[in-house]
């Protein structure tokens, strides 16, 4: 079984991600830095509404990644088996961890 990996690998800046126009942006060490910009003015067939839909999923993301490493915390146990929901939402969780932090 994998080892939970911890959320102290997460190099990214650690604080609240907030929106200013299309752009996300962390207030970090006295000073506000650019995360990302996202085109929310998307062209045919895609629409304002899932450029903004993508904003939103970019601006959940280190509250969400908080929230799997939590779940793949309490989830991570010897005794579990492989064959159970909880196995497989501790290998998702998991697996999206990785992900992030690799």
């Amino acid at each position: 079984m994998a080892k939970f990996i911890q959320m102290t690998k997460f190099k990214g800046i650690k604080s609240t991600w907030r929106k200013v126009e299309n752009v996300v942006r962390a207030d970090y060490i006295g000073a506000s830095h650019k995360i990302c910009e996202v085109n929310t003015e998307m062209s045919y067939p895609a629409t304002k509404e899932q450029g903004e839909a993508n904003m939103k999923l970019i601006l959940a993301a280190p509250k969400m990644l908080e929230a799997l490493a939590l779940i793949a915390g309490k989830l991570d146990s010897k005794e579990m088996n492989v064959k159970s929901q909880e196995f497989k939402l501790w290998q998702i969780a998991n697996g999206a961890i990785k992900c992030a932090l690799d």
